[in-house]
């Protein structure tokens, strides 16, 4: 006898949807975002998996079991979204770190996409946060932030970014090891203007994202998720959120004050300069930031990591310049190039006597 499906609204599918030929049977409805649908769901051994549904709520509706785009204008958007998420999530998939969650799958079905994850049992940190029985300690502070860091240069490396990073995408365990997740945010393409997908993250960036992040603001770089993860330490430390970057910006943007309580002399416990690294990953400009998971790694003295990701990179480096130098082919570019060179600090050695005499 066929099993009964069982609705949870008209945008989920019902409790009993089997998926990928019945290997997965999906149990109950997690949750819904901006990118998506979560289940939890089981496979025919009965063990546990997140499954998550790629439905962008404003462009999609449900369809029987299908994914239907509400206009033909929003068809292109869609597939390139499909094709973006489908093009990076074997980066995510073969990726090896044991405070990501692990994809284990993903697939295509009902004119969608799926991404299946593991299932980590704790509590999310805003859920930990906010749990007037728990309170976190700095060393407890110190070494889910490291975690998390190393977790996000990994993510940086594959050349993506998070984009989603809040507490409650951050699972700790009983021993307070942190599980970052991702979501379909993370493998899009920067969105046009005229995107509807995704214009509602500027709404998160009233709490734990910056300006940048809306679908209208600039480019989008690393340091953006800086601050994204810089916002949720400074939920986990002062127990609330920072004022936001839009409110911030506005403010400045108006000759006033910058209205944001440093979290810096606020708190006592932590190590000489931690509190003040979280102020500048927190700074409202992304020029003022610290740029990388790399370089907030290096002002906390951690020594795991030691690639630099382009955005990490100074724009003069001595090595650098000796390295391109010395590939260059031995002709005549190589001699006019150095000779170049002397020319050059001759002249401007020449320049600092005349200018001193």
């Amino acid at each position: 006898m066929k099993k009964e499906i069982i609705l949870a609204s008209k945008d989920e599918l019902g409790v009993g949807t089997v998926l990928k030929s019945g290997r997965y049977t999906i149990q109950n409805v997690m949750g819904l975002n901006n990118f998506g649908i979560k289940y939890h769901a089981s496979d025919k051994n009965g063990d546990a998996f997140v499954l998550k549904e790629f439905f962008p709520s404003e462009i999609c509706v449900r369809d029987g079991s299908d994914v239907a785009i509400v206009s033909n204008e929003s068809i292109p958007e869609f597939k390139s979204l499909i094709h973006g998420f489908l093009k990076d999530a074997d980066k995510l998939v073969n990726l090896d770190n044991p405070n990501i969650g692990s994809i284990l799958e993903v697939f295509e079905e009902n004119n969608t996409a799926y991404m299946v994850e593991e299932v980590v049992t704790g509590a999310s940190l805003l859920d930990t946060v906010n749990d007037p029985d728990s309170e976190l300690t700095p060393q407890q502070i110190t070494s889910i932030l490291t975690q998390l860091l190393l977790a996000l240069h990994d993510i940086h490396a594959l050349e993506l970014l998070h984009r989603n990073i809040e507490p409650q995408n951050i699972t700790l365990t009983k021993d307070f090891e942190p599980t970052l997740f991702v979501d379909f945010g993370t493998f899009r393409d920067k969105p046009g203007r005229e995107s509807r997908a995704y214009s509602k993250l500027a709404s998160n960036a009233n709490k734990y994202a910056p300006l940048e992040m809306s679908v209208e603001s600039g480019d989008q770089s690393p340091s953006a998720d800086i601050y994204c993860m810089a916002a949720s330490m400074y939920f986990a430390i002062m127990g609330k959120p920072p004022i936001s970057n839009i409110q911030r910006i506005s403010e400045i943007a108006h000759g006033n004050p910058d209205p944001y309580i440093r979290v810096a002399g606020q708190k006592v416990g932590y190590k000489k300069g931690f509190l003040e690294a979280l102020d500048i990953a927190l700074a409202p400009f992304p020029r003022d930031r610290i740029k990388s998971a790399t370089e907030w790694l290096r002002y906390l003295n951690v020594e795991k990591v030691t690639e630099e990701t382009a955005d990490t990179k100074s724009l003069f480096r001595p090595e650098k310049i000796l390295e391109t130098y010395w590939k260059i082919p031995t002709t005549a570019v190589r001699p006019a190039i150095a000779v170049t060179m002397m020319v050059g600090a001759l002249f401007f050695f020449l320049r600092l006597i005349v200018n001193n005499a």
